[in-house]
C-alpha cells in the first residue's frame, strides 16, 4: 500500500491538538485532528471542536480545514513548508 503525503505542507498527525483560525468560527478555537477529508497537494483534515459552534443551521461540532492553516494548540508548531523546501 502506498503512502500519500501532501505536497504543499507537512502531514498533520492524527490526534494532534490544533488551533482553528478565527475566520472559521469567528474566534480562535481549539480541537483535535480526527481524520483526513481530502487528499491532494494540500490535505484537508477533519477537526473535532472542543466546544460546539452555534450557527443558524444548528451546532457545528467538526470542521474540515486545510493543513497549511493549522497550528498546534500552544502555537509552537505548524505544518507549513519552509521557503527552502518549496524552492527545491
Amino acid at each position: 500500500m502506498s503512502r500519500y503525503e501532501p505536497g504543499l505542507h507537512k502531514p498533520v498527525p492524527m490526534g494532534a491538538r490544533v488551533r482553528i483560525p478565527p475566520h472559521y468560527v469567528g474566534k480562535v478555537a481549539t480541537g483535535t485532528v480526527i481524520g483526513i477529508e481530502a487528499l491532494h497537494v494540500v490535505f484537508s483534515y477533519i477537526i473535532l471542536l472542543d466546544e460546539p459552534h452555534p450557527t443558524e443551521y444548528g451546532e457545528i461540532r467538526a470542521l474540515s480545514i486545510v493543513g497549511s492553516e493549522l497550528d498546534s494548540e500552544d502555537g509552537s508548531t505548524n505544518w507549513r513548508l519552509t521557503e527552502e523546501v518549496l524552492l527545491k
